[in-house]
């Protein structure tokens, strides 16, 4: 079973806009190489966050293969293909760039889709599990907390996860666990049992992600 993780940033948040116009900010999280890129592109916020989210996503496939693992930006290296990109009408919208990043667990393979609203970065340690993926991005609608985030995201897992394995949404549940480090990563329990299903939620204003891997035709 691969190790899937997943990183949503919203860019429709002000304060991340402003991440772009930050200097430091942007020499704290990002290597010379990855600078570089930034400087060249066509649309650095968009490129910005892409980096930030696929560094958040091997991070949490990084944590999965060792709960001690540690987050420090500028160690995952990542490698994005702008040259492959795929443009909608408004020339940013409906982007989708492949890469990879090189982190402190190996290679993660990403693909990180971008939106006039969003950057969404899914990522695995192989491309066969990338392209087997299922994933949804969803939006809150009105004011959102931190415990209403986490909650829209389980939920819009719960209900992927349920028409996928064609089992009502009360017999899923995904939990995280403590830790040294704090809490773990989540996993899927069905009716009770834990299943052989690795996933990843992540969420960022009023959006939510999940991705999850392929489901067993056990279930």
């Amino acid at each position: 079973m691969h190790h899937v993780g997943n990183d949503i940033v919203d860019l429709t948040n002000p304060l991340n806009v402003k991440k772009i116009d930050d200097p430091r900010f942007i020499k704290r999280v990002l290597t010379a190489a990855e600078r570089e890129q930034l400087t060249a592109s066509k649309y650095p916020l968009e490129i910005l966050w892409s980096f930030w989210a696929a560094k958040e996503t091997a991070y949490k496939v990084c944590r999965k293969l060792d709960l001690h693992a540690a987050f420090s930006p500028r160690l995952y290296q990542v490698s994005l293909d702008e040259a492959g990109e795929r443009q909608g009408k408004s020339g940013i919208e409906g982007r989708i760039l492949a890469g990879k990043v090189s982190a402190t667990c190996g290679d993660i393979r990403i693909r990180v889709m971008i939106s006039r609203e969003y950057v969404h970065c899914m990522g695995t340690e192989g491309t066969s599990g990338l392209e087997s993926m299922v994933w949804e991005v969803g939006r809150m609608e009105g004011p959102e907390s931190e415990a209403d985030e986490s909650s829209f995201v389980r939920n819009l897992a719960i209900k992927g996860l349920s028409i996928r394995l064609e089992k009502p949404p009360d017999a899923i549940e995904i939990k995280r666990f403590k830790s040294d480090g704090g809490l773990g990563p989540p996993f899927v329990y069905i009716e009770g049992k834990a299943a052989p299903i690795d996933i990843s939620l992540s969420h960022d204003g009023p959006f939510a992600a999940y991705a999850f891997t392929k489901i067993s035709p056990f279930y």
